[in-house]
């Protein structure tokens, strides 16, 4: 979900993507420290593609923080399809 992983940290430990909405919540200042005290929901924004990865861009609706996120295998491709394409939910 990250551009970078924690030491010691797994995928399923720093995620907080919600794979059939897209949608995530700010609760990170470091991939999986949950020190963000913002709490806000992240919107889905855009899609981009590094180095032969997507990832999706996500806003918090609260403080309009950005942060790029590696797309996760069980996150609902059609969507990113559509997100992609500038669609909106």
């Amino acid at each position: 979900m990250f551009a970078g992983i924690a030491e010691g940290k797994s995928w399923e430990m720093v995620t907080q993507i919600i794979a059939h909405c897209l949608w995530s919540k700010h609760v990170d200042k470091n991939p999986g420290d949950r020190a963000e005290k913002c709490g806000g929901m992240m919107k889905p924004v855009s899609v981009i593609k590094t180095k032969g990865d997507f990832s999706i861009i996500h806003q918090c609706q609260v403080c309009g923080f950005e942060k790029k996120n590696k797309l996760a295998p069980e996150d609902d491709f059609d969507k990113v399809v559509r997100l992609s394409k500038g669609e909106s939910e």
